[in-house]
């Protein structure tokens, strides 16, 4: 069904919902698990806009940052369900393998931008592409580091590691807000852009109230 409503899509907008809806499906994920994402992006970006006037970000393209965002993990749609529900740890080949979903991703957004010349589309595929690289240059597909990173990809890396500790899987519990916190301020300089991680300092509180409000969402979509 909602492959059958993705053919009938007209704007980017619904398009985006609809990706999004096939790769949550496919993961196995809650609406919550997306809409708590897509606000957690939308309140760093936001807050970056008003903090560092000199990074360009407008009001538009924060909103327009926070609806793509949704789409990080439209790779996943390739990876196998044996990797996606195992309980326990993956084997070296299971890790590369699930890896892979973030260049896949990237690889169908980039399509669907020269397909378009949407730059909406543009920048879904650079969150999609480079939403696990690290500030220290360890992460992956192409290893950048720092600055040379997307901005998008810097600020959806922390909102989505905050999204998933914090939330249920089958093979973990959700970590408490403490933890959580402590992960992301422990990754500064390493897994996350400090300047992010100054931006999730001054909203984490809204950012947990995103988490509470939206916990037990259960509407379909």
């Amino acid at each position: 069904k909602a492959a059958n409503r993705l053919l009938r899509l007209e704007d980017h907008y619904s398009l985006v919902g609809g990706l999004a809806e096939l790769a949550a499906i496919r993961a196995g994920e809650e609406r919550a698990h997306v809409q708590r994402l897509k606000h957690h992006c939308f309140t760093l970006a936001d807050d970056l806009r008003r903090h560092h006037p000199a990074l360009g970000l407008s009001r538009q393209l924060v909103e327009d940052l926070a609806n793509v965002s949704v789409l990080h993990d439209i790779g996943i749609m390739n990876v196998p369900d044996s990797l996606l529900n195992k309980r326990g740890r993956l084997t070296d080949k299971e890790t590369q393998t699930m890896r892979e979903h973030a260049q896949e991703g990237g690889r169908i957004l980039h399509k669907l931008y020269q397909e378009t010349g949407s730059a909406y589309l543009l920048l879904a595929h650079e969150m999609a592409f480079h939403h696990h690289q690290r500030w220290d240059g360890s992460g992956y597909p192409s290893k950048l580091r720092g600055e040379s990173i997307p901005l998008s990809a810097r600020i959806i890396a922390l909102a989505d590691t905050y999204n998933a500790l914090r939330s249920r899987r089958p093979y973990k519990d959700p970590m408490p807000r403490e933890h959580t916190e402590t992960v992301i301020i422990e990754g500064r300089g390493t897994s996350f852009d400090p300047m992010v991680v100054e931006s999730f300092l001054r909203v984490r509180e809204r950012m947990n109230e995103i988490h509470e409000q939206l916990r037990c969402l259960s509407e379909t979509w």
